[in-house]
């Protein structure tokens, strides 16, 4: 997530630029990279900012703890959990060429599987502030659908 609010040119740039790499990389690969790109757009303008701009720091805390909460709970509620995180510990590294070294993101992906999602489990007593657990699944609901109709989806 990040502090941007132009999200139509943020959006219509990813588009122009992912294009550019579809003769030569996986386009599984191409389109969980876009996927992911347009879901951290489609947070920021829907969820981040709005709380952001508040300038209130307990709420923006309080927000950050509802998302860590709902991250928890996602996880824990995963079908084949161990599996998925069996792929995603053996999988092979895929770089965009000057974006990250294979280095640096294998580190990375150690570290958030192993120590981020792995040990994290949900508090069924937790009480939410800013978001909720509904909240999140309705913006997954309406981003996954934007994803599944978007133009790229058609082209990979």
């Amino acid at each position: 997530m990040g502090n941007y609010t132009n999200y139509d040119e943020w959006e219509n740039n990813l588009n122009l630029s992912i294009k550019n790499y579809t003769g030569e990389i996986n386009s599984d690969f191409l389109f969980g990279y876009y996927a992911h790109v347009i879901t951290d757009i489609a947070c920021s303008e829907k969820l981040w900012n709005p709380v952001r701009l508040t300038n209130n720091e307990k709420y923006i805390k309080n927000f950050a703890k509802d998302c860590y909460e709902i991250d928890s709970r996602l996880l824990e509620g995963l079908e084949n959990k161990e599996i998925i995180w069996s792929l995603l510990k053996n999988s092979t590294n895929y770089c965009l060429p000057g974006v990250f070294n294979v280095g640096d993101l294998s580190i990375l992906i150690d570290e958030m599987i192993t120590n981020m999602y792995n040990k994290r489990k949900p508090s069924r007593y937790y009480k939410f502030k800013v978001i909720t657990f509904t909240d999140m699944l309705d913006f997954i609901d309406i981003t996954t659908s934007k994803i599944n109709n978007s133009q790229f989806r058609l082209q990979a």
